[in-house]
């Protein structure tokens, strides 16, 4: 008995540490991905000539099963056919740069990040496309803008707006005590 609790011990102790996650499980070995970057928000579109350029085979991909991911997730796409793509067919997205949320973990404290918006390294996002055998169940719809009966306008709006200038940079201070040196741009 004494010597298998040592062992039983030892079992428990070790299995949490192959449950952990590495965070590339979306990650498909199987299938071919084209990684593009995006520095600044806004609505991207990747049309067929482009696509082709850069040594994506489009003739031969349905556009019902193209994926785009970011930050490990898939992100909505508009896919102007949902049939092989021809040269008038282009893929949409929102694309936003590179923020700060992974740097929240160089602080003891995540409160201490000066900036939750702008990275202290890079401002530079990189999104990964890809396609495969099984439909995409994140791709937007078109719908019909029927604006023959609208609702009554809105009295007011509330928006949150801030301000962020200047450009990412690295620092040779110790950001872990409260020493920030970071600029960055944008509106956000």
């Amino acid at each position: 008995m004494k010597k298998l609790l040592p062992l039983l011990l030892l079992v428990v102790m070790i299995k949490p540490a192959f449950s952990q996650l590495y965070g590339n499980e979306w990650i498909n070995f199987s299938q071919t991905y084209f990684k593009f970057q995006v520095i600044t928000n806004g609505l991207y579109r990747l049309n067929y000539s482009t696509l082709k350029n850069f040594g994506v085979p489009i003739d031969n991909i349905n556009g019902a099963n193209i994926q785009i991911f970011n930050d490990g997730k898939e992100i909505p796409i508009y896919v102007s056919s949902t049939g092989i793509l021809g040269p008038n067919d282009y893929i949409e997205f929102y694309g936003t740069h590179n923020g700060g949320y992974w740097d929240s973990c160089l602080y003891t404290y995540p409160s201490d990040q000066g900036n939750s918006r702008l990275s202290l390294f890079n401002d530079t996002a990189y999104y990964f496309l890809t396609w495969s055998e099984q439909l995409s169940n994140n791709h937007i719809t078109s719908t019909v803008n029927n604006i023959a009966n609208p609702p009554s306008p809105e009295l007011f709006c509330w928006y949150t707006s801030s301000y962020v200038s200047g450009t990412a940079k690295n620092s040779t201070n110790n950001l872990s005590k409260g020493d920030f040196a970071y600029q960055g741009l944008g509106m956000y």
